[in-house]
């Protein structure tokens, strides 16, 4: 059985730049502040993040890595969704 695992940003960000082959998909939750990202195990790990900015950050490392990642989308606007649109990204 999959498990769900919580872990800091950082954690994350290190597993995405020292072994990206793990991580199969991203989903940023930009409602919740929240990440998740699905192993090649199956497993998901699980994190917050805190601004706008450290999830530009997130998502820029997740391209250098050629890491797939998608968006849940919002009922509304956010500051995420302006940053992504103004870089010609839906």
């Amino acid at each position: 059985m999959h498990k769900t695992s919580t872990t800091d940003l950082s954690v994350l960000m290190a597993r995405i730049e020292q072994r990206p082959g793990e991580i199969e998909r991203v989903v940023f939750n930009p409602g919740a502040f929240q990440v998740t990202a699905t192993l090649t195990s199956g497993d998901k790990v699980q994190t917050n993040y805190p601004s706008d900015q450290s999830a530009l950050m997130l998502q820029n490392q997740l391209q250098k890595q050629m890491v797939d990642f998608a968006s849940k989308g919002l009922s509304h606007g956010s500051a995420l969704t302006a940053i992504l649109s103004a870089w010609g990204m839906p």
